[in-house]
């Protein structure tokens, strides 16, 4: 294999193209046979792909760029009948991307396949490739950012990769504005990638990634400020909030909250109240006390906060939305709302994020099925190989394999999970979405098992 030095610049060959091409292969077969290229409309498709004229469309719920990415394939019967194969090619060319990008980084075959295979086995790609939503193809561009990154850590020519981190983030986050962290997470990436090769800070190559992944937003931000008003990529960020705070309220925080806001507060106060006592929404469960504690829900039982979310955003405050009301105006409106809620009960807040983190991680972890198959063939093998009792190795053979496996995995986790937790709650898809490398580190341990079962004693 080689010393981490030894593999610098390495190009994807033989070796590594056969094992990805095959796993690429029964990745689409079971996209084929799980009846996944067939569009799937989900309640989000509508605020993606209907486009207002300009500049209307700055003011729209949801950003524009999914919307004219698939509008040339509307018209098809079904709509958008080609979208999902679109997908599925994107997603299958990223991956194939990031994997010979990490190995003219210089890690080694085993560590950049495991990569490889947790991308083309994810979740998220086998769940959500058929639906009519930027989710696949923003994570797919993403994940060619990071190649590109890997690819300027590795010592490529800026010129030609810096291009690719500006288009990647720039269309993955504003298709996809929740995932807005990836701006700093790539920079930062960029610094963990050039430190484990224990190479000199580059920081001026990090300024300049920094400012590829910004761009795309920066100047989308300024283009609606200066056209329609609002610094946000997508007026949409207030009403996530609203179900978060109107789930915190109390009588005893509404009487905290600023004139203007109190009576928006009540009215979702008396509406959640009402649902609860009819048996629409689920209330706070009493703790072993006996008590109804909404910090005891937050911790212990998040999915019951979980589950009442929608209902209290989509049902009790979209309501609230005058006929005449610009949906910017309203977003903003409840936007203050949602803030004064999280200044007035810091406490509440505090505890909704860490069990939403705990959701997050959780799911992330036992939800994901690539992730448990791996760690489960880690649980048969390690016994094996004691009983075998093969020499040991070098301390430095895995070389950079390890760390840049944990900074890919760690960096793209909290880039993507981090507004979930912060602003909303993290379901499913979300998670999906954050989980999508963890798979990588069982993998390459679960590899490196087998090949010290093979070797000879």
């Amino acid at each position: 294999m080689g010393t981490f030095q030894e593999r610098l610049m390495v190009p994807m060959r033989t070796g590594e193209a056969l094992p990805l091409a095959g796993a690429t292969l029964l990745s689409l077969a079971l996209v084929v046979l799980f009846g996944r290229l067939a569009p799937d409309i989900t309640p989000d498709t509508e605020g993606y792909v209907a486009l207002a004229a300009w500049p209307a469309v700055l003011e729209g719920m949801r950003t524009p760029f999914y919307g004219w990415t698939v509008a040339p394939f509307a018209g098809s019967e079904p709509a958008f009948a080609l979208v999902p194969a679109l997908q599925a090619a994107a997603w299958t060319g990223a991956v194939w991307f990031l994997v010979a990008s990490l190995r003219r980084y210089g890690v080694s075959r085993k560590a950049a396949l495991s990569v490889g295979f947790a991308l083309l086995f994810a979740n998220a790609f086998h769940l959500m490739v058929d639906w009519i939503h930027p989710e696949v193809p923003a994570l797919a561009a993403l994940a060619v950012a990071v190649g590109a990154v890997a690819r300027l850590a590795g010592g490529g020519r800026p010129i030609v990769w810096l291009p690719l981190v500006l288009l990647g983030a720039g269309w993955g986050t504003l298709a996809r504005p929740s995932f807005l962290p990836f701006v700093g997470m790539l920079p930062v990436l960029f610094v963990l990638l050039v430190a484990i090769r224990r190479e000199g800070m580059r920081i001026g190559l990090a300024t300049a990634v920094l400012l590829a992944a910004t761009a795309p937003v920066a100047g989308w931000v300024g283009l609606r400020a200066a056209t329609v008003g609002g610094v946000a990529v997508a007026p949409f960020g207030g009403f996530a909030m609203s179900g978060m705070a109107g789930l915190m309220l109390t009588p005893a925080i509404v009487e905290r909250l600023p004139d203007d806001v109190r009576p928006l507060a009540e009215r979702v106060l008396a509406a959640r109240t009402a649902g609860e006592a009819e048996g629409r929404l689920i209330g706070v469960p009493r703790n072993s006390s006996g008590d109804r504690s909404f910090h005891s829900a937050a911790l212990g039982y998040f999915d019951v906060l979980a589950r009442t979310y929608d209902e209290v955003a989509w049902g009790i405050v979209l309501r609230e939305r005058a006929a005449d009301e610009p949906w910017p105006a309203f977003d903003a409106r409840v936007g203050r709302f949602a803030t004064a809620v999280i200044v007035a009960a810091p406490d509440r807040w505090v505890a909704w994020v860490a069990g939403a983190t705990t959701r997050l991680v959780g799911r992330g972890l036992t939800a994901n099925l690539p992730f448990l198959l791996a760690t489960a063939a880690c649980v048969l093998l390690w016994p094996l190989m004691l009983l075998r009792r093969p020499p040991p190795r070098p301390a430095d053979e895995r070389g950079a394999d390890v760390p840049v496996l944990i900074a890919l995995a760690g960096g793209w986790f909290a880039a993507a999970g981090l507004l979930t937790v912060l602003m909303t709650f993290p379901a499913l898809r979300y998670v999906d979405s954050a989980a999508l490398l963890l798979p990588a580190l069982p993998i390459y341990a679960a590899w490196s098992l087998v090949d010290r079962l093979r070797e000879p004693r």
